[in-house]
């Protein structure tokens, strides 16, 4: 993950986070466990971040922003899986996915850290950050 900050003042700072990742999707309810699609991820986001600066080298903050993530080259799972007819629950089927689609999503951004400053200059930092993504997967799947 990458980001990048720029400080207003020496406590509040506007930052920019960034990262590409793959992903493996896999159903829940009653397609669990169901490996239902792989796609890329990109969630990059923005907060408003408020350093605690009264605490010598160890400068805890919090922040919050907003999230917009974006889904590329989603395909199909390509595995089977077991899908229990709603209908008749003691009758199963196998289906393997063949196709996916998730849609773009905005959610809310928040996290947690500190920077242990080693020089006016340089420090090491940890932190934590929480994204809500809420897209809407569909799949195409085919009965063998």
């Amino acid at each position: 993950m990458v980001d990048i900050a720029y400080y207003l003042n020496k406590n509040w700072a506007i930052e920019a986070i960034c990262c590409v990742t793959p992903h493996h999707v896999q159903g829940t309810g009653i397609l669990y466990g169901a490996s239902l699609a792989n796609t890329w991820v990109f969630p990059p986001s923005l907060t408003l971040v408020y350093h605690f600066t009264n605490f010598g080298g160890f400068q805890p903050y919090l922040g919050a922003g907003v999230n917009f993530t974006a889904f590329w080259g989603t395909r199909g799972g390509n595995q089977p899986f077991q899908y229990q007819l709603p209908i008749a629950s003691n009758l199963a089927t196998w289906n393997t996915a063949t196709a996916a689609s998730i849609t773009p999503s905005w959610g809310v951004v928040g996290q947690a850290g500190f920077d242990y400053m080693l020089n006016q200059n340089w420090g090491w930092n940890f932190d934590v950050k929480y994204i809500m993504m809420e897209p809407n997967a569909h799949v195409w799947a085919t009965n063998t």
